[in-house]
């Protein structure tokens, strides 16, 4: 049977089948009164999940539908929900591709042959009809060819939206501005799996996997949070056109879209370079240099006329802001929950090929610090080949090549080449090395109008360092120099440094970080850690799980550090040193225990500091009320409030590895265990023990040697801390010398010339307690 459907004056008619069931080696067509275009057959191979079927529009003002059944087979369900009208020639298949700005880039020009790959994944589709957008493939952590597809929440944001879409393959001019784009690969109708109205995504899986004909690739994806692109492509089809290319070399940072998405989830691209946006590309990929995609396309101004101000949607923020795997990507797009934040693109007819991918720890990272790359390719690779920009070494064979370090900041480019002996595919990821902001502080327990040293550490070449020092003369130093100062009261006192580089100020504060005693005179501190200054220490992100060390929903309550005394001197603790990191508390008297426990986690020192006032990223000292004797091996941490009453983290160092050491345990389910088995990695708190020496006698801390000339002496007073030091020399008639005297820290230098050679006393003055010592002077 056949019907025909005729509306005045349309350009194109789209039919949609509400209801589309039918028995075995029935079929229908549809196709133009003169039969010149012709759709079909479409069979029960056709049928979809949700029992509808969408069709492609045929051009011109009329249609006919052909219904075919075999003799005695089952009724059909067929039933015609939508019928959409072409008042514009949109849908004519016969100049869509003309119809996009003349700015516009074909895909197979020459801006687009290092995109030959990923504009498989790049469809375009018709919903319901009338509304035109595009889309693309994407891969997931488990490389199986899924046929998911990523497009914006206003282009397919309901159910019925997914099942009325028509979806383009390979619709794509031949040459660059010349041929054809055919409409003959296509898919209908597709589930959507997520999506969020206030966050443009939508993730669908088509009907059925596109056919080897198709060369369906499946794109990579980035998922890290960074500040900025300074280069990104969008692949797409505007008004429905053949495929185009669009690039920007303008630094693409955070925007706001408005329209009622959340605010500050969108990548602004400020102007396009080349190529533009229209309507219909919408829902476009956005990809990074390293061909991953990092966002979907909402839109903006930008037009050929106007190529400014587009958005897109942050992958990064569509992949977990909300915890129901209906309102994210990540329960789809990582299967194997194997915390990936980058993966390559996934080809499903080159099996047996390698996929390359590799981890990068940590990334962003600091200048002239150690990092880790890990190879995690797929497909039985036999070889590896490694390519590190600008680093040392510059290149690696083996799968995982150690220790890497960037000495200069900027971005660096890593690349990875797997092989076998059916193919080989390569990975280019940008690593952002930033510059290292430090700084030293020569001692930080003195006694009152002690001379301290500070100087900053920083790498690069700042354009200005301040520290302030409240409470202490002077209170502000401005300049690279090192710089002297002094306390005149006992207390503990706070020190804050800023480092400005060209566009970017760092600063950090250390609470508590120089203790001021009410002695005339002291030991000086020493401080004991387990993470090398060369090791990065990075806050664990478990996303909505929470962090290591720090706030968790893990039921974790207690974090500690393994400390073993190697001294043969006896040393109390007087407190610890930890960063803070991801403060957002609730109110104004959250408090952080910090303990020490012994061999048997037996709890022997505890104090509680109220850290609301502290700033994020910054550091903290705890002193203990009682402090307790360092033992040969005591373990120091905190105890951390619940999930609920605000988020506090610190760091740990980076994953040291199979063979590297862990010294990092964890409090849950009632009983302590390591790091490595609770989260699989070895590593250490970043966390650091002050201790001072106890029971040794203040004279026997002071050293006189001979210096490399006659009458000259070196006066090393050890770990003293004092304010003053005052050096007199005398013959033993008590005949005050000649002396020339200069200080450098706790050694001071002194020369005298003899006027006959014996023994001459040395006294040595330290603030108002007096030493003497007996040298041998001798005369040239």
């Amino acid at each position: 049977c056949r019907m025909t459907i005729h509306s005045d004056g349309a350009e194109s008619l789209n039919v949609i089948f509400g209801k589309f069931r039918l028995p075995e080696n029935a079929s229908v067509f549809l196709y133009t009164p003169d039969y010149q275009v012709v759709r079909g057959a479409f069979t029960s191979l056709n049928h979809t999940s949700a029992g509808q079927l969408a069709t492609l529009p045929l051009p011109g003002s009329s249609v006919i539908i052909e219904l075919n059944m075999p003799v005695d087979s089952q009724e059909p369900e067929i039933e015609i929900s939508r019928i959409s009208h072409d008042f514009t020639g949109v849908f004519k298949a016969d100049d869509a591709y003309k119809r996009s700005g003349s700015c516009n880039v074909d895909i197979n020009c020459p801006p687009g042959a290092e995109w030959q790959v990923e504009k498989n994944a790049v469809v375009k589709f018709i919903r319901g009809g009338t509304w035109l957008c595009s889309g693309s493939l994407i891969n997931n952590t488990a490389n199986d060819g899924r046929p998911l597809l990523l497009t914006a929440n206003h282009c397919i944001g309901i159910p019925t939206h997914a099942e009325q879409s028509v979806f383009f393959f390979r619709y794509e001019r031949p040459g660059c501005g010349s041929g054809t784009a055919t409409p003959d690969q296509t898919l209908s109708a597709s589930k959507l799996l997520a999506t969020y109205p206030s966050l443009d995504f939508s993730l669908v899986e088509l009907s059925s996997s596109p056919p080897e004909d198709y060369q369906p690739y499946y794109a990579g994806w980035n998922r890290r949070v960074v500040a900025y692109y300074d280069t990104v492509v969008a692949i797409h089809h505007p008004r429905g056109d053949a495929k185009k290319i669009s690039k920007s070399y303008h630094r693409v940072v955070t925007g706001d879209f408005g329209g009622g998405y959340e605010s500050n989830t969108h990548w602004r691209v400020s102007q396009w370079d080349l190529g533009t946006t229209e309507p219909g590309s919408s829902g476009c990929p956005l990809f990074n240099t390293d061909h991953q995609i990092i966002g979907d396309l909402t839109g903006g101004d930008a037009s050929c006329d106007y190529n400014f101000n587009d958005y897109f949607q942050k992958f990064s923020v569509s992949w977990d802001r909300y915890p129901d795997s209906s309102n994210q990507l990540k329960y789809w797009l990582d299967p194997l929950n194997s915390g990936a934040q980058i993966i390559n693109g996934y080809d499903p007819f080159m099996e047996g090929k390698p996929l390359a991918n590799f981890e990068i720890r940590p990334n962003p990272a600091e200048a002239g610090k150690i990092l880790f790359f890990h190879d995690r390719s797929t497909g039985a690779p036999t070889t590896w080949e490694w390519v590190f920009e600008g680093g040392i070494p510059e290149r690696s064979v083996n799968r995982d090549p150690g220790a890497v370090v960037f000495p200069d900041a900027g971005i660096h480019q890593v690349t990875l080449i797997v092989s076998n002996e059916i193919g080989s595919d390569s990975l280019r990821q940008s690593l952002l090395i930033v510059e290292q902001t430090d700084y030293s502080v020569s001692e930080t327990r003195i006694v009152p109008l002690r001379m301290i040293e500070i100087s900053d550490q920083s790498s690069g070449n700042p354009q200005l360092v301040t520290f302030t020092a409240s409470g202490a003369f002077p209170a502000i130093w401005t300049g690279p120099e090192t710089f002297r100062l002094s306390y005149s009261k006992p207390g503990d006192y706070t020190i804050t440094h800023q480092v400005e580089y060209p566009g970017n100020t760092i600063s950090l504060t250390h609470y508590n970080q120089i203790r001021v005693v009410n002695e005339a005179i002291s030991f000086q501190s020493t401080h004991i850690r387990n993470t090398a200054d060369h090791e990065h220490t990075v806050t664990h992100d478990f996303g909505n799980q929470g962090y290591f060390p720090g706030s968790n929903t893990f039921g974790i309550s207690q974090f500690a550090e393994e400390f073993i005394n190697e001294s043969d001197s006896r040393q109390i603790i007087s407190g610890i040193t930890f960063p803070i990191q991801n403060l957002n508390i609730f109110s104004d008297d959250y408090y952080l225990t910090c303990c020490i426990w012994d061999a048997n986690w037996e709890l022997i020192a505890s104090d509680s500091v109220n850290i609301s006032t502290c700033s994020d990223s910054s550091f903290l000292t705890v002193r203990f009320k009682y402090p307790v004797m360092l033992d040969t091996l005591v373990y120091a941490g905190y105890q951390i409030k619940s999930w609920d009453q605000g988020t506090f983290a610190s760091r740990a160092s980076v994953d040291r590895g199979l063979n590297g050491k862990n010294t990092a345990y964890i409090f849950s389910g009632n009983k302590w265990l390591s790091a490595s088995d609770q989260f699989g990695i070895k590593t250490s708190l970043d966390l650091s023990l002050e201790v001072t020496p106890i029971g040794q006698n203040f004279k026997d801390q002071i050293q006189i040697t001979s210096g490399n000339t006659l009458g000259q002496f070196i006066i090393d007073l050890g770990n003293l801390v004092f304010s003053q030091a005052d050096i007199t020399v005398y013959d033993m008639m008590l005949r005050q010398m000649t002396t020339t005297v200069s200080y450098q820290a706790n050694q001071i230098f002194l020369s005298f010339s003899p006027p006959a050679s014996g023994m001459y006393v040395v006294r040595i003055q330290l603030d108002q307690l007096v030493f003497y010592r007996s040298v041998l002077g001798l005369r040239d």
